[in-house]
């Protein structure tokens, strides 16, 4: 039982929200609330396979078959909503275009508390990060429209960063407070295993080749350790891989795996590898995440090098518990890691303290707690 709320919710997730491997927002919003002690009842629809599928169609491509699909989950969505029964709040999942306002018209006037993840909001992703549309072209302005209905129906939007609550009320043209960070989150692992002993620093990064990985400073920072003591494995592909491999191509102690990986298969690679990376792109939007995947190193017990920024700061204690380096700076990583590789005790300090970080900030449990005070602090809560 949540000490925030006192009392036993009954939740709906509402939706064409993504799931799967790769999207674990809402799952593990779900699960923590179900550890908490509250019901969750969802109602799903699923809409686009992928964050790519997603953005491709809010750029564009395949927009017709979109709108067919867009229609038929709004038709599902409403059948089951009418079976719900009572509840106290609602929270349209992460991943959906038109979810919330298709709620608003299905509460009509029995209205209960609508939350609005709005994780990964399309505007920013194809106008500022992957730049699939220019800011004043028809498309854009109809993103951010959309955008800006959903906020409005919302009595509470959730941003995983404060540094994107800020944008995000900017953008949906909603007062600060209505916008709540809640952390990213990963499903624990369980007791991390010890640090692989001997031979080189092992060195992994899961990317998908967006610019806000910045896999192309890994791929230089690569080329400038030369395989002097340190492996690094990219696993993964997607928008950039054959420019990236390009430039990889002869690079010593670097290993390119061209495909994504089942989750399982990841923590495989985490478990025989020293350090993980998160991301290093210079964008706006890199400065404003915590990526998934630097929750998931932590969770693993593995010592975390990433890009610091408003987030990371906040979030690893201005690098007490992970190493930050500058924006897109290939011989900072450089170094960074060759300082790992030649001190084995700050990399163990780095795993230790990184795992305390996700118990606190990145579990399941922490991010539903977070959504909780939220809610609560704003009176929507019986």
């Amino acid at each position: 039982m949540s000490e925030v709320a006192g009392t036993r919710l009954r939740i709906v997730w509402f939706g064409s929200y993504a799931v799967g491997p790769g999207h674990p927002r809402s799952s593990t919003l779900i699960e923590g609330l179900t550890a908490l002690g509250h019901d969750v009842v969802q109602v799903h629809a699923p809409l686009f396979q992928s964050t790519d599928a997603r953005v491709a169609a809010a750029a564009g491509g395949g927009l017709v078959r979109a709108g067919r699909r867009q229609l038929r989950a709004a038709w599902q969505l409403s059948r089951a909503w009418f079976r719900v029964g009572d509840h106290h709040v609602v929270v349209v999942g992460s991943g959906g275009v038109l979810d919330a306002l298709l709620l608003r018209f299905l509460q009509n006037v029995e209205r209960r508390p609508l939350v609005v993840d709005a994780f990964i909001p399309l505007y920013d992703t194809v106008v500022r990060d992957r730049r699939l549309a220019a800011p004043a072209s028809l498309r854009a302005r109809l993103l951010r429209r959309l955008e800006r209905w959903s906020g409005r129906a919302a009595d509470l939007v959730l941003a995983d960063t404060q540094a994107n609550a800020e944008l995000l009320s900017r953008d949906m043209g909603v007062p600060p407070e209505c916008v709540a960070p809640v952390a990213v989150s990963q499903v624990d692992p369980g007791p991390p295993s010890a640090l692989p002993v001997g031979g080189p620093l092992r060195v992994l990064l899961v990317a998908s080749y967006i610019p806000l990985h910045g896999v192309e400073v890994v791929v230089d920072a690569a080329r400038r350790i030369g395989g002097d003591g340190i492996d690094v494995t990219i696993v993964g592909a997607g928008q950039e891989f054959e420019r990236v491999r390009a430039s990889a191509e002869g690079v010593a102690g670097l290993e390119l795996v061209p495909r994504f990986e089942p989750p399982d298969e990841i923590a495989a690679r985490l478990r025989r590898s020293h350090v993980g990376l998160g991301v290093f792109g210079a964008t706006e939007k890199a400065a404003r995440v915590v990526p998934l995947k630097a929750a998931l190193v932590q969770a693993h017990g593995r010592a975390l090098v990433t890009r610091s920024g408003p987030a990371a700061d906040a979030a690893f204690g201005g690098g007490d518990c992970a190493r930050l380096v500058p924006a897109a700076d290939a011989g900072a990583l450089a170094d960074a890691l060759c300082a790992l590789r030649d001190d084995r005790g700050e990399l163990e300090r780095l795993a230790r303290t990184g795992r305390v970080n996700y118990e606190q900030r990145f579990t399941p449990v922490a991010a539903a707690r977070s959504l909780l005070d939220a809610l609560a602090a704003r009176d929507l809560l019986p």
